[in-house]
């Protein structure tokens, strides 16, 4: 068995810690070399986080002065011309994309140093593949094209829902053999410890980005109409606060936010579990996921679900059984439905019964590892990782 050289480019490094690190961890496990190259985070905090766990799992990682969210013509060429220099030096047999940018940054860099296997990530397409809006429309448009021209036939990918995978066939012009549907990027099952009813709290938690596109404003709105109807429960917002990038919040409302005394920050929280373990509901009224990590985590912690109906949200709840869905940006049923399973104890019980109608190997980190090292290994014919 030959060691490997893998390179993942990715958009930060926060994002490669919660969703790949253990893929990586395994494939150094395995004798393989590893190198992950990230841009600019679009949260601080979230990154210096990060770096710490890369230090002590002794992860080679190289940041680069492209931004994770955003198109910087001058800092993203820097960031191509650098990424040739350490492709070349490297010399990765296997680079994996994770993320858009990652993958439009990538591309360019490994076209110009002559890297035949690609593995590209997409946990979610992008907002301007779905949204109608013409700014949407026209960034879709160049970076289709742009993608187009750096394709590899030999690429493959990833993606965590069916609505993804028909959009990336169809805009990247792929065969569907070539694109691989996985349930998520792995939760460690062996730390999914559910709590007794007696443990749990009134709370209604927002495990997510406080960004527009995970329903910020909605879950809001419905926590201060609520609030007054129900004193007794808390409503807690669960991820970072400084992100700047599409959907982030300006100061003007982040200070609004702070001083709302209907809601409690926690910030982000690298262990979602201690937060779960307490929670009655998990409430996620997001506009678009990949396939939410946080709701798969709230399945197997057996906690009743109010989400959207969109991609990535949907496949996670049995609508009336283990949740409820809502189409997304309606406050008023939203609202509505987080009523009912408040004020109905025994509703919120009879949907913690019913989470058996989950597989949780489907979602296992474990099961998510080995179809990885089966992909990487399809690059080659007699040498495995």
């Amino acid at each position: 068995m030959k060691s490997k050289k893998i390179l993942f480019i990715v958009n930060h490094l926060a994002f490669f810690v919660s969703h790949r690190m253990s893929i990586a961890e395994e494939l150094i496990k395995r004798n393989n070399k590893v190198k992950i190259i990230s841009g600019n985070s679009a949260s601080i905090l979230m990154e210096k986080i990060a770096i710490r766990e890369m230090k002590k799992k002794k992860i080679d990682y190289e940041k680069l002065s492209y931004s994770s969210s955003k198109i910087n013509f001058f800092r993203d060429i820097i960031g191509i011309i650098k990424l040739v220099f350490i492709i070349k030096k490297f010399k990765p047999d296997i680079i994996h994309f994770v993320s858009a940018k990652g993958f439009l940054i990538g591309s360019v860099s490994s076209y110009f140093s002559k890297v035949k296997h690609k593995l590209v990530s997409v946990s979610g397409v992008g907002n301007f593949f779905i949204e109608k809006k013409i700014t949407s429309k026209v960034i879709k448009f160049f970076y289709t094209k742009f993608i187009l021209f750096f394709k590899n036939e030999d690429n493959k990918f990833i993606v965590q829902n069916n609505r993804d995978q028909n959009l990336i066939i169809k805009h990247f012009k792929l065969q569907k053999k070539n694109v691989f549907l996985f349930k998520g990027s792995g939760v460690d099952m062996t730390k999914i410890n559910p709590s007794k009813k007696k443990q749990r709290k009134k709370i209604v938690l927002f495990p997510g980005r406080a960004v527009l596109e995970k329903g910020l404003l909605e879950f809001i709105t419905a926590s201060n109409h609520l609030k007054k109807k129900f004193p007794n429960w808390k409503f807690i917002i669960a991820g970072t606060l400084d992100y700047k990038g599409p959907g982030q919040i300006n100061k003007m409302e982040l200070n609004s936010l702070r001083n709302n005394k209907n809601l409690i920050f926690a910030g982000y929280q690298k262990n979602l579990n201690k937060l779960l373990k307490i929670s009655s509901i998990v409430c996620l009224p997001s506009y678009n996921e990949g396939l939410s990590k946080s709701l798969i985590e709230a399945i197997f912690m057996k906690i009743p679900i109010i989400t959207t109906n969109v991609p990535g949200c949907k496949e996670l709840v049995k609508n009336h059984k283990t949740g409820f869905l809502v189409p997304p940006k309606n406050t008023s049923l939203l609202i509505k439905k987080l009523e009912k399973l408040m004020q109905d104890k025994k509703m919120r019980a009879d949907m913690i019964n019913n989470y058996k109608l989950f597989n949780p190997k489907i979602y296992d980190k474990k099961t998510i590892i080995v179809k990885h090292l089966k992909l990487y290994n399809s690059f080659f014919k007699n040498d495995q990782i």
